[in-house]
């Protein structure tokens, strides 16, 4: 049977969250209790979703494609898309079922991404009642229009990213 997922203290010391309401969880205790949800039923029970999944991150050297906008791709090899597929695929290894949504809900509306992919995950939700959580995985790697990076413990540069996380309440599936 795969192992599940785990983070380590060394993990958890790198995340921080900010908060869009009162809400304001203890961190290093819910990392440390396991989950008390069955994600190895062999049921889909995770989505992969990006708001804004054309968002991109500054080219590597031999990278070649085309910016659609300020950092941003719809080649899904080089935007949040690819990042979705990497965390699909952990998840997979370790057991778990997962949907993920290769929607480019950001393209060519930016301004209608939020309402896009509300639409999408209603949509999923209702054809799999088995998922028990929702991943919206944003880049979220710009301040005032710069690039930032983050330095992981082990001292590699690397790009933050955003987990857009929600209780469930008042997300009715309808």
């Amino acid at each position: 049977e795969p192992a599940l997922p785990v983070f380590s203290p060394l993990d958890a010391s790198g995340l921080s969250l900010r908060y869009s309401c009162s809400y304001r969880p203890d961190l290093k205790k819910l990392l440390a209790q396991p989950l008390s949800w069955d994600l190895q039923d062999g049921q889909p029970a995770v989505l992969i979703v990006h708001t804004h999944a054309s968002e991109c991150y500054t080219k590597s050297p031999g990278e070649d494609f085309s910016f659609s906008g300020a950092w941003r791709t719809t080649n899904i090899h080089y935007n949040m898309v690819s990042v979705g597929d990497e965390l699909a695929r952990l998840l997979e290894a370790g057991g778990i079922q997962v949907i993920h949504d290769k929607t480019l809900h950001d393209h060519p509306s930016y301004n209608s991404a939020y309402s896009n992919a509300r639409k999408s995950i209603r949509s999923y939700l209702k054809k799999y009642p088995t998922i028990r959580m929702v991943i919206d995985l944003h880049r979220d790697a710009y301040v005032e229009g710069e690039p930032i990076a983050v330095t992981a413990a082990s001292g590699e540069e690397m790009a933050p990213l955003m987990l857009l996380i929600g209780n469930g309440n008042g997300f009715e599936v309808k």
